[in-house]
């Protein structure tokens, strides 16, 4: 088994000698444990620094979207209520202005709009005591 001294290269960047083993086609490193944990993190910080930040402002992100979705969403809804009530106005509107020549529907809009009463009958008025 002979020893020798191999000098490994990641990214243009120097990493310290490591003694191997040859045994046959395979190299066998001692402490590659080490080595990998020097690699990764040790001389990577600065990667991890880097993926922090994108996390944070990928988080806060998406909170402002799911905030402004939610606001939407309640804004359709109020819209769409109100949708309703002016098409509701709208079908009662046009009922008044075709039934404008019936002779029923203006004594019903006489009796509720101006409180007129037909000859015959008797209004009768309740008074609110506050």
């Amino acid at each position: 088994m002979a020893f020798s001294i191999l000098e490994f290269y990641c990214s243009g960047m120097l990493l310290q000698p490591y003694k191997t083993m040859e045994l046959g086609t395979f190299l066998v490193m001692k402490n590659w444990k080490k080595t990998a944990y020097e690699v990764v993190v040790v001389r990577s910080w600065w990667m991890w620094v880097v993926i922090v930040f994108c996390y944070l402002f990928y988080s806060h992100g998406i909170r402002k979207k799911n905030e402004q979705q939610a606001d939407l969403q309640a804004r359709l809804i109020g819209l769409e209520s109100m949708q309703l009530l002016a098409l509701q106005e709208r079908e009662d509107l046009l009922l008044q202005i075709n039934s404008q020549s019936d002779p029923d529907w203006i004594e019903l809009t006489l009796k509720k709009g101006l409180g007129v009463v037909p000859e015959g009958q008797v209004k009768v008025y309740f008074k609110k005591e506050e």
